[in-house]
């Protein structure tokens, strides 16, 4: 080659690449590096994040928010020996905020290391920033995949139209075994719950694993004596803690969050990096619940209050975090394993106990959960769940169980997703089915997994609402627990941010941040949606404090919808 025909070679290439690189956007992703999101903090409070990805400019205006957090939320690291490291939870790095200066852009954020997590939600679209090492183990500690939209993107269409695309990452992701709901098993929410006892003194736990059915043992008839269980010395103490609360309404099921080693090691044996994912898909979670009303009872949602990380196999054979369990093997099995485990002692200490795992199950599961029925006098599953054997031998049945498998890979949004099912299971909701009149729309109990829209998936049907409603009734003032976390102030910082700038000196670079926010109001009246004193018509935001109060419902702030 000539060096007179260089120039014509090199932009030839880089037209090459631009046009493949715009078409991989037209399919909904991209790879980012660390280096392609700045970060810039002006304060305690505020945070601005900057990144383009998708040909588009992103600008995020963040507070702090880890209200998902138990104020005495711990995590531990966990060896093969059951031998504990006390690790620290990182609070400041969990964000809440807006983006692009639009109220209605909601966004949850962290920052763990050299990565970022993001998640931007709209009444109509949805950009998501994750780690790569999430779908790809190996995968660099810099990179992150972008991608828009709530359906999953046809990764494995992209790489069949292009050989590659922002060097080799790309391409190897897109080889990748994608994506959960285009997985040929297209019925993963499928299954049939166990048969229920024929027992008029009380019904054993129904078991909730997708696709699963097993038939009740051969004790069923003998598990329940009388009603005197809950009263009996022996029962677990937990079940009482409401007694001795300040509140008559507690509001909170505090979880146990357990994280596998298979999981552990995909994420680069990174504990960091795995308890920033999950924060983000339980606060998902957690807005899904605290925005429903469940019969009289408002704001009730979880809590996390422990971290249980595993850095090795166990090295019992029956353990659910064994290397013996790790072969594919019959979700009940393992359930049944899991109650049984070294240390599940533990589990009573806690309204439900949720196993984040890396498996792959006989009948391609993506969740599973025990069963809490309202006719279920003696709570043998579900929220603060105990069963008893015929040898009134107790075992934790708060039990659920999500898995993020190698070979059905699935999106952050879409595992939390998956969460909510199991937790609305453990809190008292049946499928959504023909049988029950509750089988039209997309709601989050349908029994099959629907193509990742998240607008109209995080949303519980009328026959969710009333069974869970009914078994909260019941069960909530004897196993929840009163609020923890303090109400998020969070756009009402970021509106603060705003008026602040009118104190800036002429000489003092002011923050760039606070354009972002000149379309939150710090407060409102009760009848407002916008701020008639200002000249901008600000809508009013969704504060706490005791001289703001929330927009109506409808309003993007009083009703969020994503």
């Amino acid at each position: 080659m000539s060096f007179a025909s260089r120039p014509s070679v090199l932009h030839s290439f880089f037209y090459l690449y631009s046009f493949l690189l715009s078409t991989y956007s037209h399919f909904g992703f991209e790879i980012l590096t660390s280096s392609d999101i700045l970060l810039e903090t002006f304060n305690s409070s505020l945070t601005s994040v900057t990144f383009r990805a998708l040909g588009q400019k992103f600008k995020l205006s963040l507070c702090g928010d880890a209200n998902v957090l138990h104020p005495q939320a711990v995590a531990k690291l966990v060896d093969g020996h059951h031998a504990e490291t006390n690790i620290p939870i990182h609070r400041d790095t969990i964000f809440s905020g807006i983006a692009n200066n639009m109220a209605d852009h909601r966004v949850n954020a962290a920052k763990v290391n050299e990565v970022w997590i993001i998640h931007i939600r709209s009444s109509n679209n949805l950009v998501s920033v994750e780690p790569l090492r999430w779908y790809r183990p190996g995968s660099d500690r810099k990179s992150m995949v972008v991608y828009k939209g709530f359906n999953q993107p046809d990764w494995n269409f992209a790489l069949h139209q292009h050989s590659s695309v922002s060097g080799g990452e790309a391409k190897t992701f897109a080889q990748s075994k994608f994506p959960l709901h285009e997985n040929k098993v297209n019925d993963l929410f499928t299954r049939r719950q166990r048969k229920s006892a024929r027992n008029t003194r009380g019904n054993f736990h129904k078991l909730h694993g997708h696709k699963y059915d097993l038939e009740k043992p051969n004790h069923i008839e003998n598990v329940f004596f009388n009603n005197t269980l809950h009263g009996n010395s022996s029962f677990p103490k937990r079940m009482r803690r409401s007694s001795d609360s300040a509140s008559p309404s507690p509001t909170e099921c505090d979880l146990m969050s357990i994280v596998d080693f298979n999981l552990y090691k995909q994420l680069g044996s990174d504990p960091q990096l795995v308890i920033s994912a999950l924060i983000i898909a339980y606060k998902h979670v957690d807005e899904i619940f605290r925005k429903t009303k469940f019969g009289d009872v408002t704001n009730c949602g979880i809590v996390i209050k422990e971290f249980r990380i595993y850095s090795n196999y166990t090295y019992e054979n029956q353990h659910f975090n064994s290397r013996n369990t790790n072969n594919v093997m019959d979700s009940g099995v393992f359930l049944d394993i899991m109650r049984n485990s070294t240390g599940s002692s533990h589990f009573y200490n806690f309204c439900l106990v949720h196993l984040n795992c890396k498996k792959t199950f006989s009948k391609f599961e993506s969740g599973m959960s025990y069963w809490a029925q309202v006719s279920d006098d003696h709570w043998s599953a579900g929220v603060c769940g105990v069963y008893y054997d015929e040898n009134l031998t107790p075992s934790p049945s708060n039990l659920l169980v999500t898995t993020e498998s190698s070979d059905l890979g699935i999106r952050l949004i879409d595992y939390a997703l998956a969460i909510a099912h199991e937790i609305g299971h453990a809190w008292g909701s049946h499928h959504d089915n023909r049988t029950n009149g509750c089988h039209t729309g997309p709601h989050l109990m349908k029994s099959r997994a629907l193509p990742g829209n998240f607008i109209h998936t995080a949303k519980f049907s009328p026959c969710s609402v009333k069974s869970i409603s009914a078994l909260l009734e019941i069960r909530r003032k004897n196993c929840f627990q009163d609020s923890t976390a303090s109400p998020s102030t969070c756009l009402s910082d970021l509106a603060s941010a705003r008026n602040s700038k009118t104190q800036t000196s002429d000489n003092t670079r002011r923050p760039e941040t606070t354009e972002h926010t000149d379309n939150v109001d710090l407060c409102c009246t009760a009848t407002q949606t916008t701020n008639v004193s200002s000249n901008a018509q600000l809508p009013c935001s969704l504060s706490n404090k005791d001289n703001c109060t929330v927009a109506p419902a409808g309003h993007p702030y009083g009703d969020v919808s994503y």
